[in-house]
């Protein structure tokens, strides 16, 4: 699944990923962070992503 969130929190696009994304008839066990930039910044984009699970 992809969605596109141009004009959304970086958060709220990863909060959407591990929250909402779902597909009908297979459970999905494991969600995919896929960066593309000039520098790598695994960790901070980890962080981010596990912080945007909390907010509700």
């Amino acid at each position: 699944m992809t969605t596109w969130h141009a004009v959304e929190p970086l958060t709220e696009a990863l909060w959407f990923a591990g929250n909402y994304a779902f597909h009908p008839d297979v459970e999905l066990e494991r969600t995919v962070l896929l960066h593309v930039a000039n520098e790598a910044n695994e960790d901070e984009m980890i962080a981010i992503y596990a912080a945007s699970q909390n907010d509700e």
